[in-house]
């Protein structure tokens, strides 16, 4: 290929790479509710039982109810809650009379930290389904404890009360408790995602079409004057 090829493909590579830019622009997140004090800080050493049915004569588990502040899609949740290497799953569900309802996500996860030893620690949970969360609207996040678990859902540091509620018997029926400390959590959304427009990808054809047919142009001129 000439010297003239190359430069050209090039440009080529370059034109592309700028078309392309807005692929590769990531998400970024927005909390929509929170009950964290700053640094993700909590109060280490009260929190809220969580405990199997191995502990108790029925799995034992609290519920936290919140309100998104903004209207956007889940992007992810962190929760304070602890124990000695206990599995739960935490639950995203709707609200059904006020009390926890229906299943619309959720997560199997590990405690990693023990209660009293830190009052910073969290899990993360990251959405896949990315469900749009509405403002004003009451969701419950809720951890159904395994059967050997014996732990906690650590309380805030920065008062925040609201809604919650606890079962007895695995989720099947709850008590409700409507002027509650909270647990230490947020919730984060999606707050923009770049999607190219279909001019977009209209322009990188169209560009690549033109700079191959000069590459095209110019090789047949060339080889006409040798």
């Amino acid at each position: 290929m000439s010297r003239l090829g190359y430069r050209l493909l090039r440009s080529v590579g370059l034109a592309v790479g700028i078309a392309a830019i807005p692929l590769t622009l990531h998400a970024s997140s927005i909390t929509i509710f929170n009950t964290f004090g700053p640094g993700h800080s909590f109060n280490c050493c009260a929190g809220f039982g969580e405990a199997g049915s191995d502990y108790m004569p029925n799995a034992f588990t609290w519920a936290m109810a919140f309100t998104p502040s903004t209207t956007s899609p889940l992007f992810a949740i962190d929760v304070a809650i602890a124990g000695v290497s206990n599995q739960f799953t935490l639950a995203l569900m709707t609200s059904n009379s006020g009390l926890p309802g229906s299943i619309l996500e959720s997560w199997t996860l590990t405690t990693t930290f023990v209660p009293g030893l830190c009052g910073h620690c969290f899990e993360t949970v990251f959405s896949t389904q990315h469900l749009v969360l509405q403002a004003g609207t009451q969701y419950w996040l809720v951890p159904f404890p395994s059967s050997n678990m014996d732990g906690a859902w650590m309380q805030n540091n920065v008062g925040a009360s609201g809604t919650a509620a606890f079962s007895l018997d695995g989720g099947k029926t709850w008590t409700l408790n409507p002027k509650s400390d909270m647990g230490a959590f947020d919730v984060r959304g999606i707050s923009s995602t770049t999607v190219p427009e279909p001019s977009t990808f209209g322009f990188m054809a169209t560009g690549l079409a033109g700079i191959i047919g000069v590459i095209r142009r110019k090789r047949k001129k060339l080889l006409l004057l040798m």
